[in-house]
């Protein structure tokens, strides 16, 4: 049994005011006498009477205190202590991450996950330090070795959630470095997924679920011919099968609505099509929604964003024989002007391009500006290239075997046919999980030094893409039309997160993000001020000189950055979008819990030992005895 509020037990001050309330207390009453002879036994009876028999036998007196005790004992916060052991140190680390908004007893995961850290509290004695975790894509220490309750439960309290991926592992390190700090500590987590801390004495409290689930994956969009194209991929990540309408936004007015019904496991990509420019009378809408109907187990993966850029559209050049695959996914996901030619000199007149795309060759002379795209090159590509030099003199004068970073940009080091690509954890395949696809024949490619890969095949990479002085350039070593890549609904995605991702934007770096990566904001001199506005909230933006790191993405939601400057202000706006990808998962019934330790132990939010908080049973009780006075004294009364 313990006390968490200990100043509540001043209030036993007021139990001798009631009774010296009743000690003074007048009872006299008047009575109709026939002879003064009573009047002599009346006043001997009043001088017998000393101040505790007046005490005696009054049941409204009795009933009072025990009203004050027990209101005192409930501000005291009064509990008993059920098998938990008593620690000098506890770590409570919660989990934030997107899936903890999932509901759970009707409530959501985290609020269930708060509830019963509260709880857990009211069985550890007063005097134990608590330290408090958050953690979704990186861990925050949010209190240390507290041993004030209320700043402890204050705190439990304020943690907000978030649709940002991620989970308790990454605080892992943080974890073990502030236990290995602590005397006698330990640790318990609050999570829905599984958790790996090297800590000894570690309880992880599960509060995973199952239930039925359908998220908005994807949503895109492109323009041809002044027609608008969308399209949007709708997956079932629950247990059970699910319908449900799609309804279209553009600028927050429905657009269309399509239905789908799609068993667990399975995906689907509805299409938009023919959308004229002639249907919006201000041009094209800047921003695009599409939300699920349908009520389930988690809301936030229910909606996607993309905005349509209000700059002038890039031009592209593609530099291909032929391609309808290719050409396609660029007018599905990237509102640019496409401009195609089958040489691969470079046009004449002084015309320029942002991006360069190469498909089957390799360029006669490379563009001195603009980005570039190179699919299933034949060769390696020398750094000297870019500056005008042959290849042809180059690769006699080179002795190099293999790939050097003084000497190329990418190397070739062979051919291999028949082989199976994936895709790695790049913000490109963001929307995509463990994908596989066939290709007859990969070029085997080392990734340079430069550029981060997207596309893998055992140690070699199949696609990559990074900056190489001041221009993007990507590469993918293999032809499109040899693989089965064309025919699955992740291609156009793919393609469009590729392409977006090498078409440069002048005032932010991107204008579509998963919750929690950073925005990339280009406020030049004659930039004033920058502001955001956010669900309804409005805020401003310190800037510097150069690239400004926007790291406020913890929800989903269309983000409206304002850059005023003295002709006017710009506004450019980003599509925040929920990681269904790892977080909308509910087909997992059970969390997992490892440890190099080897001393840990999981159990069910239900089942948690706690100690019990007597505050509800008292005030039940207070009720009750305030009931019982009343009825007594109504009968004294009649």
């Amino acid at each position: 049994m313990g006390i968490t509020n200990w100043w509540a037990l001043g209030a036993f001050v007021f139990i001798p005011a009631i009774i010296v309330l009743y000690v003074l207390k007048q009872k006299a009453k008047e009575y109709n006498i026939s002879s003064l002879y009573l009047w002599r036994e009346t006043y001997k009876s009043m001088v017998a009477t000393t101040w505790w028999e007046k005490l005696r036998n009054n049941i409204l007196l009795y009933l009072q205190l025990l009203i004050m005790l027990l209101l005192i004992l409930a501000l005291a916060g009064l509990y008993f202590n059920i098998g938990k052991s008593r620690v000098n140190n506890t770590i409570l680390i919660i989990d934030t991450s997107g899936s903890m908004n999932t509901s759970f007893e009707d409530r959501t995961r985290l609020e269930v996950a708060k509830k019963k850290a509260v709880d857990y509290l009211n069985g550890l004695s007063e005097d134990t330090a608590i330290t408090i975790v958050t953690c979704n894509a990186s861990p925050k220490v949010e209190l240390t070795s507290s041993t004030n309750r209320n700043e402890v439960v204050s705190c439990i309290n304020n943690i907000e959630a978030t649709d940002v991926a991620g989970g308790l592992n990454n605080a892992n390190e943080l974890v073990c470095s502030l236990a290995t700090e602590l005397d006698e500590c330990e640790v318990v987590a609050f999570s829905d997924d599984d958790v790996r801390l090297d800590t000894s004495c570690t309880t992880l409290v599960d509060i995973s679920s199952t239930g039925n689930n359908l998220s908005l994956d994807y949503v895109s969009y492109g323009i041809s011919n002044e027609t608008l194209s969308i399209l949007a991929k709708v997956s079932n990540r629950g247990t059970g099968e699910m319908n449900s309408d799609v309804n279209l936004y553009l600028e927050d007015k429905l657009s269309d609505i399509k239905s789908i019904n799609l068993a667990p496991g399975e995906s689907e990509i509805l299409y938009f099509d023919e959308i004229a420019a002639s249907t919006f009378t201000d041009g094209w809408p800047k921003t695009i929604k599409a939300e699920i109907n349908e009520n389930d187990m988690l809301k936030e993966d229910n909606v996607a964003y993309e905005v349509i850029k209000e700059t002038g559209k890039p031009r592209i050049l593609l530099v291909t024989e032929q391609n309808i695959f290719l050409e396609k996914a660029i007018h599905a996901c990237v509102d640019a002007e496409l401009y195609k030619t089958a040489s691969a000199a470079l046009p004449s007149g002084n015309e320029e391009f942002e991006l360069y795309i190469y498909d089957g060759v390799l360029p006669e002379e490379w563009p001195e500006k603009g980005n570039v795209l190179i699919l299933n090159p034949m060769r390696s590509v020398y750094l000297m290239e870019l500056k005008g030099q042959s290849h042809t003199k180059l690769e006699k004068e080179d002795s190099e075997t293999a790939y050097s970073s003084k000497s190329h940009l990418f190397y070739i080091e062979g051919r291999e046919n028949g082989v199976y690509i994936e895709t790695n954890n790049h913000e490109i395949n963001s929307y995509f999980k463990d994908y596989r696809f066939g290709v007859n024949e990969l070029q085997l490619m080392e990734k340079p030094i430069w550029a981060e890969g997207f596309l893998e095949y055992q140690d070699y990479s199949a696609g990559f893409v990074g900056v190489y002085e001041g221009r993007t350039i990507g590469v993918i070593g293999f032809d499109i039309h040899s693989t089965e890549l064309p025919l699955q609904p992740e291609f156009p995605i793919l393609m469009g997160q590729l392409l977006n991702n090498m078409v440069e934007n002048q005032l932010i770096a991107t204008q579509k993000i998963t919750a929690g990566e950073p925005i990339s904001l280009y406020a030049d001199a004659e930039t004033l001020a920058v502001t955001v506005e956010k669900n309804g909230e409005k805020e401003a933006i310190t800037t510097g000189t150069m690239e400004t790191i926007y790291t406020q993405t913890n929800h989903v939601g269309i983000y409206a950055f304002g850059f005023e400057e003295e002709t006017g202000t710009t506004t450019e706006y980003v599509g925040v979008n929920y990681p269904s990808d790892s977080e909308s998962d509910l087909t997992k019934a059970k969390a997992t819990l490892t440890s190099n330790a080897n001393q840990g132990e999981v159990v069910a939010a239900g089942e948690m030992r706690k100690g019990v908080d007597m505050k509800e049973l008292l005030l039940l009780v207070v009720l009750a005895v305030l009931l019982i006075e009343w009825i007594i004294s109504c009968r004294r009364s009649l």
